[in-house]
């Protein structure tokens, strides 16, 4: 793959974009034409990464279709759908959330 220069202005509309799409980074990158290390690298140096040991992400609950039913958790950093029946522990579905990351 041939590398192309990018311009400060270009890295930093492709991080924004990356953080609106949901997408991992190196899935991103890798549809992007770019170098998964590369474009990790302007993630960082843009101040868009995610501190060392933080292990939050964003997490986007969608309502039941009715009271009774499931709860519906979608990771948007790896979009794993978690599905969970009512009363089932929140405890449990944050570890579950946390070991999918």
């Amino acid at each position: 793959m041939a590398y192309r220069i990018r311009s400060e202005r270009e890295k930093q509309r492709l991080v924004a974009a990356w953080r609106k799409s949901g997408l991992p980074k190196t899935r991103f990158a890798t549809e992007n034409g770019l170098p998964p290390s590369v474009f990790s690298r302007w993630v960082t140096q843009h101040g868009e990464s995610t501190p060392s040991g933080t292990r939050f992400v964003p997490v986007h609950v969608v309502e039941p279709a009715a009271p009774s039913g499931p709860l519906v958790v979608q990771l948007a950093r790896t979009g794993h759908r978690i599905e969970v029946p009512g009363g089932f522990d929140a405890t449990e579905v944050r570890r579950l959330a946390d070991a999918l990351c």
